[in-house]
């Protein structure tokens, strides 16, 4: 464990990953600091988690938790208030959010819900898909080829098909709407 644990903190420490890989390592080593009755350790890489992405009720609610078991109710109580604020607005846009995304409409309203649904969830693939195409629309290819390999990384989806598909065009030819 402790050799695992050294490399952990290395590459951490480094900053020689990404964000979400940042998040994963600090959830597993948090729960094996709390398998290991280190609950105030395991807290702090909680905080680290939550700091990289404060809207995400999942590691809100692994907060609280952690923050129970070191005996802070109130932060606990706090943390889980978060939790639901965050998946009620979830629950508010979503109806509308998915009725649009199943129809072709790229309004100023659906191009709003997609980003705030990347906001309060950036874990979910497919709102980058639908972010990819609205940019694709705007000849913004760049930052689409950005979130269509995010939907990748993150579901896969379409992403990789359009990836594979674009691989045959002309970089200027995508990039400069004029040709």
């Amino acid at each position: 464990v402790t050799a695992a644990a050294a490399i952990v903190d290395g590459l951490v420490a480094r900053e020689a990953l990404g964000p979400e890989e940042a998040i994963r390592l600090r959830a597993l080593r948090g729960r094996a600091l709390l398998r290991l009755g280190r609950p105030r350790e395991a807290l702090e890489e909680a905080r680290r988690a939550v700091a990289v992405r404060p809207l995400d009720p999942r590691l809100r609610r692994v907060h609280a938790a952690l923050l129970r078991a070191t005996g802070d109710r109130g932060g606990a109580a706090a943390a889980e208030r978060e939790a639901r604020t965050t998946e009620a607005r979830l629950a508010a846009i979503e109806p509308r959010y998915e009725a649009l995304a199943h129809g072709t409409d790229l309004s100023a309203e659906f191009r709003a819900l997609t980003e705030q649904r990347i906001e309060l969830d950036p874990g979910f693939g497919r709102a980058y898909q639908m972010r990819a195409a609205i940019r694709l629309t705007d000849w913004n290819a760049a930052g689409a080829l950005l979130d269509y390999a995010r939907n990748s990384a993150l579901d896969g989806s379409a992403a990789q098909e359009f990836l594979d598909y674009t691989k045959s065009f002309n970089r200027d030819r995508i990039v400069d709407p004029a040709q």
